[in-house]
């Protein structure tokens, strides 16, 4: 059965669906998610679908520089601990049982490095939400908490070679690293480290996506 073909079973009996799109820095989360979106909102007939990102749940610069370790935090900035994973799970939590009320996300704004509070509006018209981010099928608490409210939970694999090129020609593209010694310094230092991370402390998905090969374990997502 396809991703959509399980979305569309489960709601003939729930309002909302919850779909988790996990995997490591550079997997291809948000361009799937982006994809995912496009597709259900022009091709289905049973509500809308919102993506709400895991970005937003950075803490702030100004939280990181309180720590005692504020320096190694802003290094490893993106790692599963420089996140608000309780903020994330009452979010889920919000999403699963506020289904006749608006409910807000916040969004990252990538000019100032910091969350916008409230920035996403999920309204009762979404019937799907895919959630997106690195560390949304971790088998710690508490993200473990948030993963037993999805309804459905994808995972996109990537081998170290593949995320690194990736990373080292996003860090690039986006002006985060001058030179590719610099790019690549990045993504050793904190990226494949979040990414073996995420490998290591895996539960298990009820999707495969390769976004090298764009295909999944059960056929088309769509």
């Amino acid at each position: 059965m396809s991703l959509f073909s399980s979305i569309e079973a489960r709601l003939h009996h729930q309002k909302r669906v919850l779909v988790a799109v996990a995997g490591g820095p550079g997997s291809g989360k948000s361009t799937l998610v982006a994809q995912l979106v496009q597709q259900w909102n022009t091709r289905s007939e049973s509500g809308s679908a919102v993506a709400v990102p895991m970005d937003g749940f950075h803490y702030p610069l100004a939280y990181l520089d309180s720590l005692e370790n504020a320096e190694e935090a802003r290094a490893r900035r993106g790692a599963h601990w420089t996140f608000d994973a309780s903020k994330f799970c009452a979010l889920v939590h919000q999403l699963r049982e506020r289904t006749d009320a608006p409910v807000y996300a916040p969004s990252f704004d990538h000019s100032v490095g910091d969350p916008v509070e409230k920035d996403i509006e999920v309204l009762p018209c979404h019937t799907v939400v895919f959630l997106e981010g690195n560390y949304l099928l971790l088998d710690l608490p508490p993200w473990s908490e948030a993963a037993r409210m999805y309804d459905i939970r994808v995972f996109l694999p990537i081998d170290v070679a593949t995320a690194r090129e990736r990373l080292v020609r996003r860090h690039m593209l986006a002006g985060l690293a001058k030179t590719r010694e610099e790019a690549e310094k990045r993504a050793d230092s904190n990226d494949l480290p979040n990414l073996l991370f995420v490998q290591q402390h895996l539960l298990h998905p009820d999707l495969v996506w390769d976004s090298t090969t764009s295909s999944t374990s059960e056929g088309s997502p769509y």
